[in-house]
């Protein structure tokens, strides 16, 4: 995701999401499908990758996201200080039973 504002709508209405800042992220998963990405200084985790775009955000939108009080927002860019450069996080969301029900109950 190379977006803070796109992270935090994923991230505030999913079950399960790799990384976040309540979810313990399984490094070891990062490493396979990701193995070519850097890690974050801040969880050490290899969830950064860099793309071939970039973000347009004005430096008006920059300065909003950088003191937003929004913890998903904050959490994604203590991750990725680099998201308007071509860094995008990589996130990994699960499939599974436990997913689903998680995420019902985080929509009520």
């Amino acid at each position: 995701m190379l977006s803070p504002a796109m992270y935090r709508a994923i991230a505030k209405n999913t079950g399960i999401i790799w990384p976040h800042f309540s979810h313990q992220a399984p490094a070891a998963l990062f490493d396979h499908f990701n193995p070519d990405g850097d890690p974050s200084a801040e969880n050490a985790i290899r969830c950064l990758v860099s793309v071939d775009r970039v973000s347009n955000y004005n430096q008006a939108e920059l300065d909003m996201l950088l003191t937003s009080d929004k913890p998903e927002i904050q959490y994604y860019c203590k991750l990725n200080p680099h998201f308007n450069s071509g860094v995008a996080l990589f996130v990994i969301i699960p499939v599974n039973l436990k997913q689903f029900l998680l995420t019902l109950i985080k929509r009520k």
